[in-house]
């Protein structure tokens, strides 16, 4: 791959939980660190669960290969957000990371 075609420019989020006044929890997705993606494959799908059509969009976002853990990190791009379903080294070099995200509706 070359380093040229990471011209996407990606947000990674963390949620954040803080105490509320009602003795809640309130969490929100806070950005934690942006890095540069290619952005490739979009498929559509459709699922059917107790007669409600859900559509299912995921995208392959490659970045540079990151040394810690993605758990629970969101990708928020042009003001949507994605959850990370999985997380591949395809040539186990550690140059990039090709990230599987759905979008969050």
């Amino acid at each position: 791959m070359n380093i040229g075609e990471l011209k996407h420019k990606i947000s990674l989020i963390k949620e954040e939980t803080s105490p509320s006044s009602t003795r809640f929890t309130t969490s929100t997705w806070t950005e934690w660190k942006k890095v540069w993606a290619k952005m490739e494959k979009e498929k559509r799908s459709k699922i059917i669960l107790n007669e409600q059509i859900t559509e299912n969009r995921t995208i392959l976002f490659t970045i540079r290969y990151q040394d810690f853990d993605l758990k629970g990190v969101r990708i928020r791009y042009k003001s949507k957000d994605y959850e990370i379903t999985n997380i591949e080294d395809k040539d186990f070099e550690q140059k990039f990371l090709v990230l599987s995200a759905s979008e969050v509706v």
